[in-house]
């Protein structure tokens, strides 16, 4: 019986970034999933079809949005990783990881449209980036949204600047 086609995406995403990329040896993770080499390897080429309990422990060992994205193909759904701790400080870093990927996205597109070349790797390229501000724009909400995550200690510091002796700068007067 042939896997699903998101099981295939699944596996072909996991095979991807162990075995091209090489993000962590085979061996290793499938030691860590108490798995056989053989067997797992099987489940990374999509010939047998990872049980829900092994694709939690894989995104445990391996913590690859690409994979919970491959598994979420086709539903209308974007994998966003979940604060840790109390979320202090991350909020600015995020926003700026949600303009830098989009503003990826845009140069991609931009690029492609200037040399007259919307090919599927420029597109793809784009729509990676998009996904990645997507997922930074939702972790950026969370921060939001959390309550107490945006503690004085968590956020830039808005004082006013401080010359050289201690004292606050003026603004120009204007008027």
């Amino acid at each position: 019986m042939p896997a699903m086609p998101d099981a295939d995406t699944f596996a072909r995403t996991a095979h991807r970034i162990l075995v091209s990329e090489k993000r962590r040896p085979v061996q290793e993770v499938a030691q860590a999933l108490d798995m056989k080499y053989a067997t797992f390897y099987s489940r990374i080429k999509g010939r047998v079809p990872f049980a829900p309990e092994e694709i939690r422990a894989l995104l445990r060992e391996v913590p690859d949005v690409r994979l919970v994205d491959a598994l979420l193909t086709g539903t209308g759904f974007r994998a966003v990783a979940r604060l840790v701790g109390d979320g202090s400080g991350d909020i600015v870093r995020e926003a700026a990881r949600a303009i830098k990927e989009a503003a990826n996205a845009l140069w991609e597109v931009q690029s492609a449209f200037s040399a007259d070349d919307l090919s599927t790797d420029g597109r793809q390229r784009a729509v990676e980036h998009v996904a990645a501000a997507e997922r930074a724009l939702a972790s950026v909400r969370e921060h939001l949204q959390r309550p107490g995550s945006l503690t004085p200690a968590a956020t830039v510091n808005r004082r006013a600047p401080r010359s050289e002796d201690g004292k606050g700068v003026q603004a120009p007067h204007e008027g």
